[in-house]
């Protein structure tokens, strides 16, 4: 079912926030006029979503119908390359 779709159905469902991380569905809609607003994360990874949840809460509170908020979650440092994995 295409984004705008969903957005309708929630829409007449009585919702008012839809939260993915789907970071694209900004450029594949048109949220002007909409009642329902749209809170996007970075990354689905709930270990990091967790540490990020007085960001979350704080943008909950401010978000409007039409808005589009995205909170960056920072992925981890990858472990450092310490030389070559050929068994020598």
């Amino acid at each position: 079912m295409p984004d705008g779709n969903v957005l309708t159905l929630g829409e007449e469902a009585g919702y008012e926030l839809l939260i993915t991380s789907d970071t694209r569905i900004y450029y594949q809609q048109n949220l002007s006029g909409r009642k329902l607003a749209i809170l996007a994360f970075t990354v689905n990874r709930w270990r990091l979503i967790r540490e990020r949840l007085d960001a979350i809460n704080a943008a909950i509170s401010r978000i409007q119908p039409g808005d589009y908020v995205e909170i960056e979650i920072p992925l981890p440092p990858l472990p450092e390359y310490t030389g070559s994995r050929d068994p020598e």
